[in-house]
């Protein structure tokens, strides 16, 4: 069976092309390797953060376009994804993270207080942060693993084909690209979108693309409240080093577990082979460590070691930038990875781009911040590209 489009990978970027593409009304199949709902990936759990500002301006504007998406997928599903909560950006003092996300939020047109350390400690005072900076405003969390579901949903009510356990083993470019399977099968498409999250580089390579990417085994742990019900009304907090560092720690009440808080480190995590991700759990996680010190100097109201503690995998490049784009040998082949961190809250555009591209129309978003051509190495890359 030949399609217009297969998209390689379930996740939220590629169920989001999916959905999309449906919707316009081509002939699309989307394939994951694993049993859905899984884990294994990136797009898993409760809650992600829709939030902004972001320090780069030029993402800061995409934001407004990217919550209207989501909002227009809450209207078509008849139900409710992103939820309005409060939120607080935390430093050690007002240095350069600090006044350039408050200088963008200002810009943007976004509400919020710049708090005294002294303001902020007697609205939230099971919070410990003497002498910090901060500012506090609204964002959006989005109920991340229904997200997903909801996307998958409606590519499949608008006619699109949803195969999982199907795992990709093959590519064969050209002008129709042929997929071979784990199970025997061979589907062809006049286009295809590779989302593959972790497996990213081993789908790629075989192509002749060569990125820089890591992937890494981050923790999430969740901690028990000593008094219950004292935590429940912090904001989502963000908290920045003094060295300029972006989204150091992050801590928030927990949706997936009630009564815990859910604390994140965004550094020091273990670099994994995605089929493998499990294999570190008997080493000591550095980050883990980092967490409960964290957690005991500036959250002295939670239990001083996590209760649950969950695996999750980010794949990034070193500066952690987005890469979309065009196979540059191979047009129909779109590309959409190192998402992780930003990916979720981005899916809608980027996943619409990448239906873009794999159909053979113009993108209608810029792609120039987040081009597959800064990265590609392979030997056989044109000298001269197309700019998107």
């Amino acid at each position: 069976m030949e399609y217009d489009c297969i998209i390689v990978g379930a996740g939220v970027l590629g169920s989001s092309s999916a959905y999309q593409l449906a919707k316009d009304g081509y002939k699309v199949l989307l394939l994951d390797q694993y049993s859905l709902p899984h884990s294994r990936g990136s797009s898993h759990g409760a809650v992600r953060i829709l939030r902004y500002p972001y320090s780069d301006y030029r993402h800061q504007t995409t934001m407004p376009e990217q919550h209207q998406m989501w909002y227009q997928l809450e209207k078509e599903a008849s139900t409710v994804l992103t939820h309005k909560t409060p939120s607080a950006i935390v430093t050690p003092s007002r240095n350069k993270v600090f006044l350039d996300k408050l200088k963008i939020a200002r810009k943007s047109g976004i509400a919020c207080e710049d708090l005294e350390a002294s303001q902020f400690e007697e609205r939230y005072p099971m919070l410990e942060f003497p002498g910090c900076s901060v500012f506090t405003y609204s964002i959006l969390i989005i109920d991340a693993h229904k997200a997903v579901q909801c996307l998958q949903n409606e590519f499949v009510k608008n006619g699109g084909t949803l195969l999982d356990d199907e795992k990709v083993l093959k590519i064969e470019p050209g002008p129709i690209v042929t997929v071979h399977t784990n199970r025997g099968h061979r589907f062809r498409s006049k286009g295809i979108i590779l989302t593959p999250g972790p497996w990213a580089s081993k789908l790629l390579q075989p192509l002749g693309i060569d990125l820089p990417l890591k992937v890494w085994r981050v923790n999430v742990c969740y901690f028990k409240e000593k008094e219950p019900g004292l935590y429940s009304n912090v904001p989502i907090s963000l908290c920045h080093a003094d060295d300029g560092c972006d989204d150091i720690f992050l801590f928030f009440p927990s949706r997936e577990f009630p009564g815990l808080v859910k604390v994140n480190f965004h550094y020091l995590w273990d670099e994994v082979d995605p089929d493998e991700r499990d294999k570190s759990v008997g080493k000591v996680q550095q980050d883990i460590i980092i967490i409960k010190e964290f957690v005991k100097k500036h959250l002295p109201g939670l239990e001083p070691y996590p209760s649950v503690i969950e695996p999750c995998m980010y794949t990034c490049t070193p500066k952690e930038e987005l890469i979309v784009g065009r196979h540059p040998l191979h047009p129909n082949i779109a590309i959409g990875c190192s998402m992780s961190g930003k990916g979720f809250k981005m899916a809608p555009l980027v996943g619409r781009v990448l239906g873009e591209m794999a159909t053979g129309r113009q993108p209608s978003f810029d792609t120039s911040l987040i081009d597959i051509e800064r990265y590609i190495q392979s030997k056989n890359t044109p000298s001269k590209q197309a700019k998107l």
